[in-house]
């Protein structure tokens, strides 16, 4: 993990002793967080930083750091509820005897975001946010308008009212021609805010936010405030998003302001089931949340229930990141369905567009829904259920894996003992594996991709061991094992492995010494409720550099 003391240990030197002594200011701070549907909300949350980004000691006095800003607002909120952003401790940040330390944060999180003083480009977002946030419990994503997504005010309100804090940026557009009724948009340039209230009651909207650019002084922070739009919602085209209907914040001289990205963090949160598979049906869905941010402990319910006459065939999470995926096949229905699991109120609905008859999901963090069918079928979906692509030139598949790192996924197949990977549109494949006969494969299998060591792990009903299979330059994959006592299921989240077994959730990171998993008992998910299936959050985004 990034240590800004360390970084800037001469920048910093004066800044970081008036830091001796402060404790961190904690509240409950979101005071309103209610999110009925895409017209019905209510979100607000009080105490949040707002770091001016105009300021001596950066290039062009911080004229264009309001990105740098927006995400330190992020980071000092979560510093002072328990998650130290890359060292970053708890203190009030809000005084004039820390300006100087905010802008040397400022300068570092410019860095790696390549904030440009002179163009007024910041390239790097997700990734400076990816090299801060990156331990095992506090995760990001970051969302941008895309064929797939649309970024607006009622999918960042879901977020923030499921417990993520949330900045977003709204583009400067100008219309440049019409196209089948529709203005065409050109975006030059923008800024990034940071979200404090947004409430929706049908046409009446109202969205607030901190504005890193609210003040005139250089050398001196403004006091907490708020500017205030009643936004709306317009169609055009927007480049190669396509025709999108974005949130219009305001005009200036007749050129809307859009927003058109959202970034956001939350700490780590996950889901089992408890009773997959079973004939009879039922169980319930435990949400796995034991350090939310304070004010965000209600978010979700801890236990939902799932009928007698409806039994689960698996379960993951949305590649939305507030809600669950369900594939359930009710004893009046032929067919299993796919569905979504509002996890704030326990309301299953069925994303209809989807194909019937699904056996295993998985999610990925560039915005798809991948599963197979018990036909053998392989399909992406996009968040709404919409087929995308499909093949069935795949072997058997027992379970599937995202590789978001790689825009791919990896198919395991038990019967055939293969691992195989493909594009994640499944127009080439990329890597068939056959896997050699001393790992033992029977019945069931799960595979993860390990972002850490770069292949993926396997286990089947075999036995308990899982198997690394390392893809190998000109001979067959090396085999890596590890034992991890009684294995009902696995799940990965960036860089801890997540295991249900014996009815608990067991924690694991990367050994020291090479590919391999060593218990974490100081994760706060060791020992919870575990099931069936189990499912956790990872870090995402739909970043596309091509565009």
């Amino acid at each position: 993990m990034f240590n800004v003391l360390q970084l800037r240990a001469g920048l910093l030197a004066c800044a970081t002793t008036t830091l001796l002594g402060l404790a961190g200011t904690s509240h409950a701070d979101v005071t309103h967080s209610s999110y009925v549907n895409s017209s019905v909300y209510d979100y607000r949350i009080t105490y949040m930083t707002d770091i001016d980004q105009r300021r001596t000691g950066l290039g062009d006095n911080g004229d264009m750091y309001c990105a740098p800003a927006a995400a330190l607002n992020l980071f000092c909120y979560a510093a002072n509820h328990g998650f130290p952003v890359g060292g970053l401790p708890p203190a009030n940040y809000m005084t004039n005897g820390q300006h100087g330390y905010m802008t040397a944060w400022l300068d570092f999180i410019g860095d790696l975001m390549q904030t440009d003083p002179q163009d007024g480009t910041t390239c790097c977002v997700d990734s400076a946010l990816q090299s801060l946030v990156n331990g095992a419990v506090l995760k990001r994503t970051t969302k941008y308008n895309s064929s797939n997504y649309t970024p607006g005010q009622a999918p960042m309100t879901q977020l923030a009212c499921t417990g993520w804090i949330v900045s977003f940026a709204y583009g400067r557009y100008t219309q440049v021609g019409t196209l089948l009724g529709n203005p065409i948009y050109a975006r030059g340039g923008g800024h990034v805010v940071t979200l404090t209230r947004s409430w929706r009651q049908g046409s009446s909207r109202v969205i607030k936010y901190r504005d890193p650019n609210n003040d005139s002084s250089l050398t001196t922070q403004s006091a907490h405030a708020n500017k205030e739009y009643s936004p709306s919602t317009v169609t055009g085209w927007f480049g190669s998003s396509g025709l999108r209907s974005l949130t219009r914040l305001f005009s200036v001289d007749g050129n809307p302001r859009f927003i058109d990205s959202i970034l956001a963090i939350r700490p780590l949160f996950g889901i089992s089931f408890v009773n997959t598979g079973d004939s009879q049906g039922g169980g319930s869905i435990k949400v796995l949340d034991p350090v939310p941010f304070e004010g965000s402990e209600g978010a979700f319910q801890p236990s939902i229930s799932m009928s007698p006459f409806v039994t689960i065939v698996d379960v993951n999470l949305h590649p939305e990141a507030t809600t669950a995926l369900v594939i359930s096949k009710s004893v009046f229905l032929p067919l299993s369905q796919l569905r979504t699991l509002d996890l704030q109120t326990g309301a299953l609905m069925t994303l209809t567009p989807a194909p019937q008859g699904l056996e295993r999901i998985e999610w990925s963090g560039k915005g798809y829904i991948y599963g197979f069918n018990t036909s053998d079928e392989l399909f992406r979906l996009d968040a709404e259920g919409n087929e995308e692509f499909a093949t069935t030139a795949i072997p058997e598949p027992s379970a599937i894996a995202a590789d978001d790192e790689n825009d791919a996924l990896w198919v395991l197949s038990v019967p055939e003992r293969k691992l195989v990977k493909l594009s994640d549109d499944f127009s080439e494949t990329l890597l068939t594996l056959i896997i050699p006969t001393n790992v033992p494969m029977s019945g069931k299998g799960d595979v993860i991709f390990d972002p850490n060591s770069g292949f993926p792990w396997i286990r089947t009903d075999a036995n308990d061991t899982i198997y690394g299979i390392k893809p190998g330059a000109t001979a067959g994959p090396t085999i890596f094992q590890a034992s991890l006592g009684v294995v009902d299921t696995l799940s990965i989240s960036d860089d801890r492995l997540y295991v249900s077994g014996d009815g608990v959730v067991k924690v694991f990171k990367p050994t020291a010494a090479g590919p391999g998993w060593t218990p974490d008992a100081a994760s706060p998910f060791n020992g919870l409720e575990g099931g069936g299936r189990i499912a956790m959050l990872r870090n995402s985004t739909n970043y596309n550099p091509d565009i």
